[in-house]
């Protein structure tokens, strides 16, 4: 019979005496003042990934005790792990800041522009950079900006000459193919071609985000078993396939195994796996740190040896 594990609360782990536990426990907590919009000012989208994977993780009980077992018990993985943390929340604290003077450069230079309109467009920018980049034949090189070729490309040029009206799109922006968009061309032509035409801003935000949202449900049912997720050099290719073997792995590992016939500690970490495998935002964190950082995927190889 199985036996039941349950994970502890946070307030529960922080009455640990170890070192590596507390040490754990803050590297996580760091993390629990960032909100959605701070990680939204991060313009790598691998970064934004990558971190609303570690705060979704806090969120999951029994995959955060996974990871503080193995942060505790195998020696190999914590310098990695302090490594990743300290350039996580500095390129979040940077970004934060970079953020706050943009807002406030753009809100003088551009009049009845609001940072709730900002931070629409920013999210809106980041919405297209990334279906650009899962739907073109080469990889997005560049977070920061977009081509009018690529946004005619996937449509978006038609669906915003649908909101505003094909003159007010023309006259707020440069058409030429090879024009670049970065992040403040894009929201500004946005709110000229919404001041213009006495449109609502957030609803032609609202409106180009489900067109994206089709767009997407539309690519995935004509190639259901292809995704760009971040790899296209050999060697991502490569490292991509073994992390999903080992996701089918634990499925299978999952249907099987009773927990309890082992240490309660490694029932705990195999718990965490099996959840972990089956939330997505962790699933793609984890697949980009495999990917990324190799100390991280020798501890990661480690681990599924010694399940």
């Amino acid at each position: 019979m199985a036996s039941t594990i349950v994970a502890p609360s946070f307030s529960s782990l922080k009455d640990k005496n170890s070192k590596h536990d507390r040490q754990f426990i803050e590297m996580m907590d760091s993390f629990k003042n960032y909100t959605s919009r701070d990680i939204n000012a991060v313009t790598n989208q691998r970064t934004r990934t990558l971190i609303g994977g570690v705060i979704e993780t806090s969120n999951v009980p029994p995959v955060l005790r996974a990871f503080q077992v193995l942060f505790e018990d195998l020696a190999p993985l914590r310098p990695a792990a302090h490594l990743l943390h300290r350039q996580l929340t500095r390129v979040m604290d940077e970004s934060i800041k970079k953020r706050d003077d943009f807002d406030r450069r753009l809100i003088v230079q551009y009049p009845g522009l609001t940072i709730s309109q900002i931070d629409g467009g920013r999210v809106l920018f980041f919405d297209v950079v990334s279906f650009v980049s899962a739907t073109s034949s080469q990889q997005q090189s560049n977070d920061n900006f977009v081509t009018a070729s690529q946004l005619k490309g996937i449509g978006a040029e038609a669906i915003a000459s649908k909101i505003f009206g094909r003159a007010a799109v023309f006259k707020s922006v440069n058409t030429e193919e090879d024009s670049k968009f970065d992040l403040e061309k894009f929201i500004t032509m946005l709110h000229a071609a919404s001041t213009s035409t006495q449109s609502n801003y957030d609803c032609a935000v609202k409106e180009m985000h489900l067109y994206l949202r089709v767009q997407r449900q539309q690519e995935q049912q004509k190639q259901p078993h292809s995704s760009n997720d971040f790899n296209r050099n050999k060697r991502s290719i490569k490292y991509s396939k073994k992390y999903d073997s080992m996701l089918e792995a634990f499925s299978t590992w999952e249907k099987k195994l009773s927990l309890g016939d082992g240490s309660a500690r490694m029932d705990e970490v195999l718990k965490g796996c099996f959840i972990g495998a089956r939330t997505p935002k962790i699933v793609t964190a984890l697949k980009l740190v495999y990917v990324d950082y190799s100390p991280l995927r020798l501890a990661g190889n480690l681990i599924f040896r010694l399940m």
